[in-house]
């Protein structure tokens, strides 16, 4: 862990520096059909859109005529997430049809929500023409994956706390951008582990498109 932010040392050492702020949207991917949602139970939703919000500093490691690499120390809130269903036990339901094999199965309503947040340190190497930049990004992430799930039992009324216990993960980023002068237009995937601790998180990755302006 400690490698990563050693990584940001000679670049902001060695080079002038600038704040950044982004503003965008971001479409999360969820864990899959069965894991928190039973796409042909009853109820069944996910809010996966959201707003995606950026904040860090960025400089310039090298330039030689068009061609010239940066980096970038971002934090990136990826927003919230959230879905719901009232599901049936897995062996009365069928992932392969994505439906409810037994209509007089027990069911339980399903509730969660959370979001994703974290630090990424990006290498941007990038050509300019026509006073336009186009870069291609990547680098690694550590972030915080949040999600809390309940569970309760509409024949008993028993309620189950099978939430995700938040654990700080390392994914990376991958992206492409176009930039005129101090304002940008990015892509980037962030990926997310599906780590089960002791239950899992929903997101496992996530595209957002961003507005972001050097200061």
């Amino acid at each position: 862990m400690k490698a990563l932010f050693a990584l940001l040392l000679v670049p902001v050492a060695a080079h002038a520096w600038q704040f950044e702020a982004g503003v965008g949207v971001s479409k999360s991917l969820d864990s899959g059909d069965g894991i928190w949602t039973q796409q042909g139970a009853q109820q069944n939703r996910e809010q996966l859109r959201a707003s995606a919000y950026m904040a860090g500093v960025t400089g310039d490691l090298w330039e030689h005529g068009a061609l010239s690499v940066s980096w970038h120390a971002d934090y990136t809130y990826l927003g919230r997430t959230a879905v719901s269903c009232v599901c049936v036990p897995d062996a009365d339901y069928s992932l392969q049809t994505h439906r409810v094999i037994n209509a007089q199965a027990p069911t339980g309503r399903f509730n969660g929500f959370g979001h994703t947040q974290g630090i990424s340190l990006i290498l941007e190497p990038g050509v300019t023409w026509h006073g336009l930049r186009f870069t291609a990004e990547g680098g690694p992430w550590m972030y915080w994956d949040t999600w809390h799930e309940t569970l309760v039992d509409n024949t008993s009324g028993g309620q189950l706390n099978a939430s995700h216990r938040t654990t700080p993960e390392v994914g990376f980023v991958a992206g492409v951008g176009v930039s005129s002068g101090k304002l940008s237009v990015k892509y980037r995937y962030y990926s997310v582990k599906q780590a089960w601790n002791p239950y899992p998180g929903l997101v496992t990755g996530a595209h957002v498109l961003m507005l972001t302006y050097r200061f």
